[in-house]
């Protein structure tokens, strides 16, 4: 090795020589003047890009909850409906046990009277049954119609939000990429 400023195998680099000794002062401000400018204008934007990212959250937020309450309305008519309809099905179907009762009762009287009552009694016991049946039925129904109907209005409300919240992802996009220009 040698002591000259040279290493074996290495070169000392060449100094590239400062702007300000190189470059008159006025290019050198003008750059930076050019420079501040681009600095302020890239702010504004970003001023501008938060404002109507705050706004599209104010929207976002403002959708989510009428969607909320519409979904709640929905819901709550569905369940209104059906238990209304439930309520008409029960009617019909206690008419159907007590005409069955009644017919039954008859039967039992048409024994008394006559030898065929012992048939008549076996038709009001089928219809009573029938009657029983129905009122079981219609009590299922009455189940499965509000899971039914609360289940498909919780899916509506679920893809609401769903929704909303891809529209607020991509305007949080919108602004990143705005400011990232």
């Amino acid at each position: 090795m040698t002591r000259e400023g040279v290493d074996e195998g290495r070169e000392i680099a060449a100094v590239k020589p400062s702007k300000i000794l190189v470059e008159p002062l006025p290019k050198i401000l003008d750059e930076m003047e050019s420079h501040i400018r681009a600095a302020e204008e890239a702010a504004r934007r970003g001023e501008e890009a938060a404002k109507m990212a705050q706004e599209a959250a104010r929207s976002a937020t403002t959708a989510s909850a009428e969607a909320r309450q519409a979904g709640e309305k929905a819901a709550e008519e569905a369940t209104r409906a059906t238990t209304e309809a439930a309520e008409r099905a029960m009617k019909i179907a206690q008419q159907a046990v007590s005409e069955a009762e009644a017919a039954s009762r008859g039967a039992r009287q048409a024994t008394e009277t006559a030898a065929a009552a012992s048939k008549a009694e076996e038709v009001a016991e089928v219809a009573r049954k029938a009657a029983q049946e129905a009122l079981t039925k219609a009590e299922e129904a009455l189940v499965r119609a509000v899971i039914k109907r609360l289940t498909r209005g919780e899916w509506i409300f679920l893809l609401i939000v769903i929704n909303l919240a891809v529209v607020f992802a991509a305007v949080l996009l919108a602004v990143a990429i705005g400011q990232a220009i």
